[in-house]
């Protein structure tokens, strides 16, 4: 299995959001292939009408200060290790509302650093 820092290096064959990082479970994902010119609100929209609204804690989507566009990834911390994985399962192959991109979304775990 792909480990990242301050994971085991043991492979698991446990689902995405039960894998375990120093007795914690992991609930944050790494949404990429995001329209450069989406905001915070264009996830939050992606996420509310695939059944996520107020299940979640947090949205961080990095940005370019100079161009004032975002890296085309976000990072998002679920509520809870079920609903991290109904997401992964839902939130791939997406492409985003109100936007002329053909981008598609892509999903993976967001391991912790050390």
């Amino acid at each position: 299995a792909a480990t990242g820092e301050g994971l085991s290096e043991r492979a698991t064959d446990e689902r995405p959001g039960s894998v375990r990082s120093e007795g914690e479970v992991i609930t944050t994902m790494m949404l990429r292939n995001i329209p450069n010119r989406s905001k915070v609100e264009d996830v939050r929209e992606l996420l509310d009408l695939n059944g996520f609204t107020s299940r979640y804690h947090r949205i961080h989507l990095p940005h370019d200060a100079r161009s004032r566009c975002n890296l085309g990834y976000a990072f998002i911390d679920f509520s809870s290790a079920e609903t991290f994985q109904l997401a992964m399962a839902r939130l791939g192959g997406q492409r985003f509302p109100n936007s002329q991109s053909s981008k598609v979304t892509q999903v993976s775990v967001a391991y912790p650093k050390a």
